[in-house]
């Protein structure tokens, strides 16, 4: 197939050029297409300054041009905002983006209706579309188009609906939680309702990403907040608890538990109990919350639910090996298994399996198998270096130099050669990173 020069202007020379390459009359073209000789005429010579789209589509058939070419230069002349709408739509079926974006683009640049409302026209599809990506395409179109022309409420809605298509993306994560944090700035041209979900959401998103003081701050306005859910209400108290607990802010921790009202659900009853017990251990009852973390692995195995596994695990582990039970610890390993297998979405996810790690070969420190206390050091270090935990990375491989100087251990040129290669690892993984 020949490909269409682009010696042409407009619509009427594309079809003429295309015509005379093909060497059709318009006689013969009329015949093929059904569009009578006339009309043809008008269409080539410009008389017709809108030609019906179907009528090109049957033109376009018979001359052998690309779909994509016919839509660049029908939307050049084609001003009507419910044809342009109408073809957009067929776009977003036929999952076309190049003519989708075309369309959409020429539908807010209409002159025949205010742009507020074609803004508005536009976001009403785009949140009916079902493939995630043209969704994401129609809404950066929004965005782009109202901040250009100021209608703000639109922006703001059309970065709200792309922060929450990409905070699903694990490669967009940390992208994703900038651009919320964008839309906490124009919070203001939200409804209530909205602006609320924003800040839990946002606020869930900071806590798994670590970033403990965002997550208290963004929580602590939805519960400022008049007629929120009891279950938003439940898991924005326990999201600042668990970023006290992990700040060392345990009595706070433990103070915003025992103001909260009973778990309305399994789940929210679970991370309620986990939480407790870990604040419990960190405030020195060790024996009490060593009990209320195998309550919680007990229900954890029987509702078949591990997603808070890691966490019991790694809870329990840091106890036993306070109390120097060993022998107890030693029997958490049976779970590895299924701790390995889980999905690791987040980075406080990604932390706490270095940490698991890091424990382990703690572990075996103590019952004096040090090759594998070493391996488990090791991978406890790539693990922190994976999410860009370079200071306990590198305080992990401390660790070994610490036990070879305390047990006065003498070990091979290649213990050596790879601790020495894991430092290396790890500040070419950092300079990378800064």
């Amino acid at each position: 197939m020949k490909t269409v020069s682009l010696h042409y202007t407009t619509i009427g020379d594309l079809i003429r050029q295309r015509r005379q390459e093909i060497k059709l009359s318009l006689r013969r073209l009329s015949q093929l297409s059904g569009v009578d000789k006339a009309g043809l005429s008008r269409i080539e010579n410009g008389g017709t300054k809108r030609p019906e789209f179907r009528t090109l589509q049957a033109l376009a058939a018979i001359l052998h041009i690309p779909h994509e070419e016919l839509i660049h230069h029908y939307v050049q002349v084609e001003d009507r905002p419910d044809v342009l709408h109408e073809l957009m739509l067929e776009a977003i079926q036929a999952s076309d983006p190049t003519s989708m974006i075309k369309l959409a683009t020429g539908l807010l640049q209409s002159p025949r209706e205010d742009s507020y409302d074609l803004v508005a026209q536009l976001y009403q599809t785009a949140t009916s579309v079902t493939d995630v990506q043209l969704q994401l395409m129609l809404y950066q179109i929004i965005t782009d188009y109202s901040r250009s022309h100021g209608i703000q409420q639109y922006f703001t809605r059309g970065l709200l609906q792309r922060y929450y298509i990409e905070k699903n993306d694990p490669c967009k994560y940390e992208s994703a939680y900038k651009l919320g944090q964008e839309v906490v700035y124009y919070a203001e041209f939200l409804c209530p309702q909205d602006r609320v979900e924003l800040h839990y959401i946002l606020g869930v998103q900071a806590y798994n990403m670590m970033l403990y003081e965002d997550a208290i701050q963004l929580c602590t306005y939805v519960l400022e907040q008049h007629r929120i859910s009891p279950s938003m209400n439940m898991y924005a108290r326990l999201t600042i608890c668990g970023a006290y607990y992990e700040l060392g802010l345990y009595a706070e921790g433990q103070h915003l538990l025992s103001m909260s009202n009973r778990p309305h659900t399994t789940a929210a009853s679970e991370v309620t109990n986990i939480t407790a017990a870990l604040i419990n251990g960190k405030l020195g009852h060790i024996e009490d919350a060593i009990e209320q973390l195998y309550t919680c692995l007990d229900d954890c195995l029987q509702q078949g639910s591990h997603a808070s596994l890691l966490y019991i695990i790694t809870g329990l582990m840091e106890l036993l090996l306070a109390n120097n039970d060993t022998s107890t610890a030693l029997q958490l390993l049976a779970y590895e298994d299924i701790i390995l297998n889980l999905p690791m979405n987040t980075p406080l996810q990604q932390s706490k399996r270095a940490y698991y790690f890091r424990l382990k070969g703690d572990l075996f420190c103590r019952i004096e198998q040090y090759d594998a206390a070493f391996d488990h050091f090791f991978i406890s270090a790539l693990e922190y270096a994976k999410i860009h935990l370079f200071s306990k990375a590198f305080q992990t491989l401390g660790l070994i130099t610490k036990v070879l100087l305390k047990v006065e251990l003498v070990y091979s040129k290649a213990i050596v050669r790879k601790i020495d290669l894991m430092y290396d690892m790890l500040c070419c993984h950092m300079n990378g990173r800064s």
